[in-house]
């Protein structure tokens, strides 16, 4: 993606808001990238959470690619799963059992989220490129706990060397002497 943005097309990518065409058109299984668009030098600030419905030990250990995210917030309710929603009404009225962290909050490139719970982070987007987020588990990343950070557009990005290898066209140097 990040070498050869000049292959990529619009309904390569999906979103909690858009799917691709290709994806309506079928009833078997559907991919998409989902794909988080961020300008360039703006000031980000992320929740996320788990909308798992059960309380369970299992916090979900999220990293993300080529930044450090400052841990403005974590918050848990162990009588009630947590929902977008209910999210946005917490981010509001500050209603929910949670530590903030003002001064100086922690930087950290993987976080956790607790159970039933929600983390708020806040970076800035100042590295362009395009950023893998996912959770640490292989399993969950497997299935979906996953998305790609787009931050700037592809003229914004650190070209690759002339010599980079690139998809479908890398040929690495073969000693043939380690094969006689």
């Amino acid at each position: 993606m990040l070498t050869q943005p000049e292959l990529l097309r619009e309904d390569m990518f999906c979103d909690e808001h858009t799917r691709p065409a290709h994806c309506d058109q079928s009833d078997s299984h559907c991919t998409c990238i989902h794909r988080l668009k961020i300008e360039l030098h703006s000031l980000v600030e992320l929740y996320i959470l788990d909308l798992s419905p059960d309380v369970n030990p299992l916090n979900h250990p999220f990293h993300l690619h080529g930044y450090q995210m400052h841990v403005m917030e974590m918050g848990q309710n162990l009588t009630e799963p947590i929902t977008i929603a209910r999210a946005q009404t917490i981010a509001r009225a500050q209603s929910l059992r949670r530590t903030t962290v003002t001064n100086f909050p922690p930087s950290k490139d993987t976080v956790s989220i607790p159970s039933k719970g929600y983390t708020r982070l806040r970076f800035r987007a100042d590295n362009p490129g395009f950023w893998l987020m996912h959770c640490h588990f292989e399993w969950h990343t497997a299935v979906g706990m996953a998305l790609v950070v787009q931050v700037g557009e592809p003229t914004d990005f650190v070209r690759a060397p002339a010599n980079f290898p690139t998809c479908n066209k890398y040929q690495p140097d073969v000693d043939e002497e380690m094969f006689r």
